[in-house]
């Protein structure tokens, strides 16, 4: 994305990342942003320049992002706060999985498909998935299997290749129409209405259930009214009556930590931290980048 999009956002989260002072000149079109009257909200353990700025600033425990998150897409999904035109036609939402896919509430902690570990106490131990379970779902016959499938369905015994009657053999150079058609698979199966509980979205919505704000608030430190409001700031101006298209715009780190030994246990710490000592007048905004 280009950064001169921001200027265009009505809402702008920046997480992981001091962006005032890590990245000055792209922070710039967030500043007019705000200046049109964008809602900026930081989520940060740190109380830094980017926080001074916000209009709502998010403190977390540091690791607990994506316990945060967890939170939030469970209150952006049971709220109704999202496109559902655009998530129903641009995602995979509708697409359904395969039938023996197994989440993590139905195995224990892990997914379908999670093979024996290998290794030993020294080095590590080592598991791996199969993901053949977490496949689309498709259809059992479509347009390039007709051919292959109608043998199957009429009892016609398969002709050996080279004989009168036997199908051509794929090309080993060009043209290679025949090649490509034979590797085009049948269509997947959607469900346009979200409601299959095997659709992803259906999915998506089993695995968030279990970040409710009280459990969201003991991983990440984050009370449960700020995670609530920054679900509804960041997604009150989404839907189909919205005449911009940049409603909303999360600018985070490109690596958010997860370390779940700090999700429980770990002190919070003050929301207000650092913020007695910035310099006065770095909360306005023709002076941030001065």
């Amino acid at each position: 994305m280009y950064p001169g999009s921001l200027a265009d956002a009505d809402c702008i989260v920046v997480q992981g990342s001091n962006m005032a002072e890590n990245h000055p000149v792209a922070f710039r079109w967030v500043m007019q942003a705000k200046l049109k009257g964008a809602k900026i909200i930081h989520i940060d353990p740190r109380f830094t320049r980017t926080s001074a700025v916000a209009d709502q600033y998010v403190p977390i425990r540091a690791g607990a992002d994506i316990a945060f998150l967890g939170g939030l897409i469970r209150y952006v999904i049971e709220n109704d706060r999202y496109f559902r035109d655009y998530v129903v036609n641009y995602t995979n939402a509708a697409t359904i999985i395969n039938a023996s896919y197994r989440d993590t509430e139905d195995l224990d902690g892990v997914f379908s498909g999670l093979g024996e570990y290998t290794g030993d106490p020294i080095n590590g131990f080592l598991g791996q998935y199969d993901n053949a379970s977490w496949q689309y779902s498709r259809t059992t016959a479509g347009a390039q299997g007709e051919a292959t499938s109608g043998t199957a369905q009429t009892g016609e015994q398969p002709v050996p290749a080279g004989q009168p009657g036997a199908p051509a053999a794929l090309p080993t150079g060009p043209p290679y129409e025949a090649l490509v058609r034979s590797l085009v698979q049948p269509p997947v199966e959607r469900d346009p209405t979200l409601q299959d509980p095997r659709c992803v979205f259906q999915i998506i919505r089993r695995h968030y259930a279990r970040y409710t704000p009280e459990a969201d608030d003991r991983r990440s430190g984050s009370a449960p009214a700020a995670a609530r409001e920054h679900g509804q700031t960041g997604r009150r101006n989404h839907g189909a009556a919205r005449p911009r298209d940049d409603s909303g715009i999360n600018r985070r780190a490109d690596a958010l930590p997860q370390h779940p030994r700090l999700h429980v246990g770990a002190k919070r710490a003050p929301p207000a931290r650092l913020a007695a000592g910035l310099p006065a007048g770095r909360d306005a905004p023709n002076q941030l980048l001065g």
